[in-house]
């Protein structure tokens, strides 16, 4: 049985207004998701974030024309084998009053914990994500994998696509 916790907020009408001479921010509206689900096996786990917002605007501001209008992000992190992770939290957490102890319980996170995501198939998704007004268009997929091998701990691919560029000046 799979279980699926969200946590959704919206919003409409948000003014930040200053004291000083800060241009006041306002956005029509803006949504804010986080939602947790756990997938096929019993320690896997993905994490889903999303913002939207439409609208956005500064008072008295002359680069409110490139200021977007638009903010789409929306995120996935799948496969987190949540209770080797936890774990290992707990691991240097146990070891907070000894220095060398969590520096070596950190180190040794540091070099398993790249093996642990790949032997899960850990995922991070970028899906969806666009910003943009009316000069411009910027929109972003991604995915990428743990891997171990990689200097960097993962390997994937990134596409951005821009449009409008003609149109800044």
């Amino acid at each position: 049985l799979n279980t699926f916790t969200a946590l959704s907020l919206y919003y409409g009408g948000i003014k930040v207004t200053s004291s000083d001479s800060t241009p006041e921010i306002t956005i029509d509206q803006l949504k804010l998701q986080t939602a947790l689900e756990k997938k096929g096996s019993e320690d896997s786990w993905g994490i889903k974030k999303e913002i939207k917002i439409r609208g956005l605007h500064l008072s008295n501001s002359s680069i409110n024309e490139f200021i977007p209008s638009t903010i789409n992000l929306s995120t996935t992190l799948d496969n987190i084998p949540l209770t080797h992770v936890t774990d290992i939290i707990k691991s240097l957490a146990a070891q907070s009053g000894n220095a060398n102890g969590q520096k070596i319980q950190a180190l040794g996170a540091m070099m398993t914990l790249p093996q642990i995501l790949a032997e899960a198939g850990t995922t991070f998704n970028l899906t969806n994500t666009k910003i943009s007004n009316t000069l411009y268009d910027i929109n972003a997929n991604s995915t990428f994998k743990a891997d171990p091998q990689s200097a960097i701990g993962v390997t994937g691919e990134l596409n951005l696509n821009i449009d409008g560029l003609n149109k800044i000046e």
